[in-house]
């Protein structure tokens, strides 16, 4: 039986990710899902690229706070919105450490993913668009 842990959510916690990815080795996981948000707002930034780059990920998908670090990143956000200025500054920050081509990798994934496991479809997604 394959063991598939699924990581999600991360938002740039470095601490968390560490104790989740302890578990999963523990359970002894044969692969991992990537479902998004993995950046962004935490303090977690190139250690966290490094990290997730040594595991055998076979799914990934876009997240929303991706898509808005490539907006921050494009110059797609309006700096007069205070939500977009928040943005923008996260988008430095990120920018200090994870390379404009990292970006446009995280943002490049697919918004949703199917596997087959016999007669049992799953889709696989972190957000649909509105």
């Amino acid at each position: 039986m394959t063991k598939i842990a699924v990581l999600s959510d991360i938002h740039g916690n470095m601490t968390a990710l560490e104790a989740v990815l302890a578990d999963a080795k523990a359970a002894e996981v044969d692969q991992y899902w990537l479902l998004g948000d993995i950046l962004m707002p935490g303090t977690g930034r190139r250690r966290i690229l490094d990290l997730l780059a040594s595991l055998p990920i076979t799914v990934r998908v876009l997240g929303n706070w991706e898509n808005s670090l490539w907006r921050g990143l494009h110059r797609k956000l309006d700096p007069t919105i205070a939500s977009h200025r928040y943005l923008l500054r996260q988008s430095q920050y990120i920018l200090e450490e994870v390379s404009p081509e990292e970006i446009e990798d995280l943002n490049n994934q697919p918004m949703q993913v199917h596997r087959q496991f016999g007669d049992l479809m799953v889709g696989i997604t972190h957000h649909l668009p509105d």
